[in-house]
């Protein structure tokens, strides 16, 4: 089982140092199990307006990441969510990996960073209003 974990960290570290003479990857929110080492973008490519003002500021953008082909969930990223407008920026907030991390949003198309110093596998989606929750 380690011969695995150090084989599957070893191809995502390779695909990572590939990948820092390339543009810089936007993953679309939703994303699932995206390993991240250093900083990530995530960004909605599109949504469809609330049309009733009261549930306007219901979404929710929730970001859970765990490390990645490793045992332990003992390691921890940074997050900051952000409108694609530019006019607000939420966080930075410092998340223990297993844990979930909710914020709420509004309208309009968010994006997230994610920054860590350690290997992680991240899920980024977006909770709407009336949709279970």
């Amino acid at each position: 089982m380690k011969t695995k974990s150090a084989l599957i960290l070893l191809v995502l570290l390779a695909a990572f140092s590939f990948n820092l003479n390339a543009q810089t990857i936007i993953y679309p929110i939703p994303s699932y199990d995206v390993p991240v080492l250093g900083i990530a973008i995530f960004q909605e490519q599109e949504h469809t307006p609330c049309s009733m003002n009261n549930e306007k500021n219901k979404r929710e953008v929730i970001i859970k990441a765990h490390a990645c082909g490793l045992d332990s969930n003992d390691c921890s990223y940074t997050a900051i969510v952000y409108s694609l407008d530019g006019q607000t920026r939420l966080g930075p907030y410092t998340v223990q990996c297993g844990e979930t991390l909710t914020v709420g949003i509004g309208d309009g198309l968010w994006g997230v960073e994610i920054i860590s110093e350690s290997l992680l596998c991240v899920d980024v989606w977006i909770n709407e209003p009336g949709n279970g929750k």
